[in-house]
């Protein structure tokens, strides 16, 4: 888990498993995923679809559920204990074009319960003790969205309020150098060693530009950061009024 396993062997697609907790009192299982491409290139939430398997002959159903940032929440709910093991199939749907000569379709096999072929990863979750807690809440779709979406905004807001610290920091060593400046050149008029002096005053005066490059470059962040957050604010609404539609539920196959 929290480690990337490449969608093929020469894709440049990667999914992770972020989380995962099964609730034996209620037979759901929740299970986290994340979705990222190696090459920075975008990934489209509507190729990505996944597959779930059962060990039993069990009537389990699974939804999978978008939710910011190419993550994904997979509940499958029917679940009994003795279910033995699921298998979770992750497929990518767009076509990956760095790969159209490429001809290998073999699959390969990690030790920790994945697998990775074509354009897919499978995860294998065996029913152990450390995996139960009783205590999970099984949550609508749009609770699980929109709690998502309410994270993403805190994790921005700690974002801005870290990078407006910064901007105090730069700010401060801005100062600093502007005093380091205005003493080297005093200096200079008691020193032989004129480069010396140069040196010193090209040096702060280097610096204090970084510093100005620095403050531009977390105010822009601020902004961008920002403007997510209002089209995070958007979404929620959206989830709430029923604008923003949710994927079905989806009968699962027999692990096999």
């Amino acid at each position: 888990m929290n480690s990337d396993q490449s969608m093929g062997d020469n894709a440049s697609a990667q999914v992770r498993m972020t989380s995962k907790a099964y609730n034996a009192e209620k037979d759901f299982m929740v299970v986290g995923f994340r979705v990222s491409d190696s090459n920075g290139s975008p990934i489209s939430e509507k190729n990505i679809r996944f597959e779930v398997k059962t060990m039993g002959r069990q009537a389990v159903t699974y939804q999978a559920v978008p939710l910011v940032d190419n993550h994904f929440i997979v509940v499958l709910s029917g679940l009994k204990p003795g279910f033995q093991a699921v298998q979770l199939t992750v497929l990518n749907k767009q076509v990956d074009t760095s790969t159209l000569n490429a001809d290998s379709t073999s699959a390969s096999e990690s030790s920790d319960g994945t697998t990775s072929g074509g354009n897919s990863a499978s995860f294998i979750i065996n029913e152990k003790q450390s995996l139960i807690n009783n205590k999970l809440t099984k949550k609508t779709q749009k609770q699980y969205v929109i709690d998502d979406l309410n994270g993403a905004i805190q994790q921005n807001e700690k974002k801005i309020k870290n990078l407006r610290a910064n901007i105090k920091a730069y700010q401060s060593q801005a100062v600093t150098d502007q005093s380091e400046m205005k003493q080297a050149k005093k200096d200079a008029q008691y020193t032989v060693n004129q480069d010396n002096a140069s040196d010193k005053i090209s040096s702060a005066q280097s610096d204090y530009q970084q510093q100005q490059d620095n403050i531009k470059e977390a105010q822009k962040s601020i902004q961008r950061k920002q403007k997510q957050i209002k089209l995070y604010q958007k979404e929620i609404r959206d989830v709430r009024s029923g604008k923003y539609k949710l994927p079905n539920s989806f009968q699962t196959g027999r692990l096999k």
